[in-house]
């Protein structure tokens, strides 16, 4: 971007946007299965949730803040063992569970522009602020009353006077449309299967195995709202 201030200088521009408070947690579970040899594993699940947000006074958790939540994890093999005994594989599998969990909320949002000799160079920071507020309207009949707001027919004679709880109601609103719209795409699923050395497993041969994989051999296609990707992976068109 051709530098607005000159060759040499700087600029800073601030401003409120969509911001996810995230928190993450690490976990190794350990699978017994004497049949399965985890062909198909759910390598990542996503779900985005917007349920119907509380009424005041209600006594639920967060009543005052949004109930909405992004929840994901994702799978990575550790090890496999298969041990043969009464005629019957035995299977355990060790994974490692990475999971988020996601609150949509907003942040202020710093960018900070630098130029030296005209070469641009960008740093952005962001503040969190809050998580959005509780979406459902405190009213009988769902609505945001807007102090001053005339009726249709009288539109243009006089100000409304917005106050503080619709202002919010309405910033809240917008930012949770584009939450809406980006985190929908992220809920679905994908089904893998375990390799070893970019082969699939075998059972039938008992041993241990390290060097684990998820197979990713790609061959799009597309049938009933299905994505397959070569046999080995789907995801969920919502």
């Amino acid at each position: 971007m051709p530098s607005p201030c000159g060759v040499n200088c700087s600029f800073v521009t601030e401003f409120e946007g969509p911001y996810m408070n995230c928190t993450t947690n690490t976990a190794t579970e350990t699978h017994h299965d004497p049949t399965d040899p985890f062909t198909k594993y759910p390598i990542y699940l996503g779900n985005w949730s917007a349920p119907a947000q509380t009424r005041v006074g209600q006594s639920l958790v967060r009543q005052n803040y949004t109930t909405a939540q992004f929840n994901s994890f994702t799978l990575t093999p550790m090890s496999v063992n298969f041990t043969n005994g009464l005629n019957v594989t035995n299977v355990t599998v060790q994974l490692q569970r990475d999971m988020i969990i996601c609150t949509p909320g907003r942040a202020k949002y710093n960018v900070n522009y630098t130029y030296e000799n005209n070469v641009q160079q960008r740093k952005i920071s962001a503040t969190p602020i809050s998580i959005l507020i509780n979406l459902q309207p405190p009213t009988h009949d769902n609505v945001v009353i807007v102090p001053g707001l005339a009726p249709i027919e009288d539109f243009g004679t006089g100000p409304a006077q917005w106050d503080t709880e619709a202002l919010n109601f309405y910033r809240d609103n917008n930012h949770m449309a584009i939450f809406r719209g980006m985190m929908s795409w992220l809920s679905g699923f994908f089904i893998g299967e375990l390799g070893n050395n970019g082969s699939p497993l075998a059972p039938a041969v008992p041993g241990r195995f390290n060097n684990l994989t998820w197979l990713e051999p790609i061959d799009t296609s597309d049938s009933g709202g299905i994505l397959n990707l070569g046999g080995k992976y789907s995801l969920t068109l919502l």
